[in-house]
């Protein structure tokens, strides 16, 4: 049965945890939910800061952060959070918001 509202997931993580981000991508393959990964959607010659902020993060209903040691660091999980929560305060649509924090063992 196909579902007529499926949600859109964006997918910041830091290029560091590639790892994890596209076994999550997977995961939500098989669970038939769309998802916005980076080394999906940004093709050659396009601006990637053009795409995550206007083709990205507003198309998706959710962000879900990936929260490690590396993505507290990086500039770009920084801006896709502030984007996103820019985002929710606009009354342009209802979006969620979604840190994901895993512990190492």
């Amino acid at each position: 049965m196909d579902r007529i509202n499926k949600p859109r997931a964006f997918l910041s993580h830091s290029k560091k945890d590639k790892y994890f981000i596209e076994k999550l991508a997977a995961d939500l393959r098989k669970c038939q939910i769309d998802y916005w990964l980076d080394t999906e959607e940004i093709r050659a010659g396009k601006s990637w800061l053009k795409v995550i902020f206007e083709d990205g993060i507003p198309t998706c209903d959710v962000v879900i952060v990936y929260l490690t040691e590396n993505s507290i660091k990086s500039k770009m999980v920084e801006k896709e959070i502030d984007a996103t929560l820019i985002e929710q305060l606009s009354e342009k649509r209802e979006s969620h918001f979604f840190p994901t924090l895993t512990k190492r063992h």
